[in-house]
C-alpha cells in the first residue's frame, strides 16, 4: 500500500468517519498488494497530485478490508470512488495516467451526483 503523504491509507473502521467528514473533493481508491495496475495508478495520481490538483487520495487495501469491498461491490482492482463534500458523486473509469485521471474526474465533478453503490 502507499507510504507517502499524498495517497493516505484507510480502513473499515476508519472510512465512515473520515470520509462523510471531508469538505471538497476526495478519491477513494481501493488496491491490493498484488496488483501491477494499482502501483501504476497509485504512481499517475502522486503525478497528478504534485502537479497541483486540489484533491485528497484514501486507499483501501482490498485484500485487509472485505467489509468495504463488500460494500461497494468492488470485483476488480483499482477501484476509484469520488466523493465531494463527504457525499458520494460517482465511480471514477480511466486509464491510470495523470492527465487521463484529471479529465475524468472534471467530468465527473461537472455531472449530476450518481447513486451510492
Amino acid at each position: 500500500m502507499s507510504d507517502d503523504a499524498l495517497i493516505q491509507p484507510v480502513d473499515e473502521t476508519e472510512y465512515h468517519h473520515l470520509i462523510p467528514a471531508h469538505r471538497g473533493n476526495l478519491l477513494v481508491i481501493f488496491t491490493g498488494h498484488s496488483c501491477s495496475s494499482c502501483a501504476v495508478l497509485r504512481r499517475a495520481l502522486r503525478k497528478m497530485l504534485e502537479g497541483g490538483e486540489r484533491l485528497r487520495v484514501f486507499e483501501v487495501d482490498a485484500h485487509a478490508n472485505m467489509g468495504l469491498v463488500q460494500e461497494f461491490d468492488v470485483f476488480h482492482l483499482p477501484a476509484m470512488f469520488l466523493y465531494v463534500d463527504g457525499e458520494f458523486h460517482a465511480e471514477i473509469h480511466s486509464a491510470p495516467l495523470a492527465a487521463r485521471l484529471r479529465a475524468a474526474i472534471r467530468d465527473a465533478l461537472v455531472s449530476p451526483a450518481q447513486e451510492a453503490p
